[in-house]
């Protein structure tokens, strides 16, 4: 991995003289880019820092974009479906499910 991460300066991080642009202590997620091919499903581009990737990650997994990515990755192999479905049940009662859920019990009437 660490070869798809070089640093952006051309120094030995061990060059820890006062000032030095590649002080260890100095480096940030800025200091070091991704080298790799282009990904495409998270946005992560070849050249991105890894603040940009570590931006890019969060609002895939914080946003409607991963469940649309595995919807379309179940949707085209309808073949591992019953797999996930079997997976699911026996991973998630309805005990959990309801447990994760902030159900108020209001009732409304309407008289007309």
């Amino acid at each position: 991995m660490w070869p798809l991460l070089p640093k952006k300066c051309d120094c030995v991080v061990t060059n820890t003289n006062e000032g030095s642009s590649c002080d260890p202590s100095l480096l940030t997620t800025d200091a070091f880019v991704y080298m790799g091919i282009d990904l495409t499903c998270t946005g992560i581009l070849h050249g991105d820092t890894v603040t940009i990737m570590l931006q890019k990650l969060e609002q895939f997994f914080c946003s409607d974009m991963l469940t649309q990515q595995f919807l379309d990755e179940l949707t085209n192999n309808l073949e591992q479906y019953a797999s996930f479905i079997a997976l699911l049940n026996s991973i998630i009662s309805c005990t959990t499910v309801l447990d994760c859920l902030n159900i108020s019990t209001t009732t409304t009437t309407t008289t007309i």
